[in-house]
């Protein structure tokens, strides 16, 4: 057991002292980012440049040599979700530079939309000036349509239901929680919520 105070501990990322093999480490990562349909970005503020994972050029249906300004890819954003995009990175200051959230995008390509999540940290100048953002990108389209269906599948199922007369009910009995269909709800006047 070492014995030695914490604040005296040599404290190391890397306990063993070796040398990292950069490119097996960069040949990973890109094929984490292959495997996660995700790419990885850095945009300069000052030029207007992003520079991109060469994922990117898959998801965002753009040649691979493109070098697009944050500006293009924001006029790509779906116009419902332009402004709360723009709003988000407005939002960022030296104390809350991390940001997590996802936008409807439309393929150079195609003109075809995809659902895009995207996680980044912000970088700032000795003012507190935007001086740059980082961060990861991935395609998460099948997940929305995936939700998409299971919502119209619930609404269709409410609604015949409500057509039939005939309520539905759930009962967890591990933690003892009863949920009510909607039409269970109208069946009984007993409004959601208070089951």
């Amino acid at each position: 057991m070492n014995k030695k105070p914490l604040s005296s501990r040599k404290l190391t990322k890397n306990p063993h002292n070796l040398k990292p093999d950069y490119k097996k480490v960069v040949e990973r990562l890109d094929d984490a980012l292959d495997a996660g349909r995700m790419f990885a970005f850095d945009w300069d503020v000052n030029t207007d440049r992003v520079i991109r994972s060469r994922q990117a050029a898959a998801i965002l249906g753009v040649d691979e040599k493109d070098i697009e300004t944050k500006q293009a890819y924001f006029d790509r954003i779906h116009p419902d979700d332009r402004d709360g995009y723009q709003k988000l990175l407005k939002s960022l200051d030296a104390t809350h530079d991390f940001y997590d959230t996802s936008y409807r995008f439309c393929r150079k390509d195609t003109g075809e939309y995809i659902f895009l999540g995207e996680k980044g940290r912000a970088r700032f100048d000795d003012q507190g000036i935007l001086i740059a953002t980082s961060g990861i990108t991935w395609d998460i389209t099948e997940r929305k349509r995936a939700e998409g269906l299971l919502h119209q599948k619930e609404l269709d199922m409410n609604r015949a239901q409500e057509v039939g007369q005939i309520g539905s009910w759930r009962l967890d009995v591990r933690k003892n929680v009863l949920t009510w269909s909607l039409e269970n709800h109208r069946i009984f006047s007993i409004p959601p919520g208070t089951e």
